[in-house]
């Protein structure tokens, strides 16, 4: 059985949002373990922002 493995997002103004999609979006990860996000739901669905 895979690992539940929690990803926790942090700061909603840091890169962390962006750190736990890419780790998400890799199928390794996937295959690994079974990933959740810790994180404020508001926070992801207003979906990525773009940076400077």
């Amino acid at each position: 059985m895979r690992p539940r493995i929690g990803l926790v997002m942090g700061d909603p103004s840091g890169i962390g949002a962006e750190v736990v999609a890419k780790t998400l979006a890799l199928p390794a990860t996937l295959a690994a373990c079974r990933a959740f996000v810790i994180a404020d739901a508001r926070i992801i669905a207003r979906g990525p922002r773009p940076r400077a």
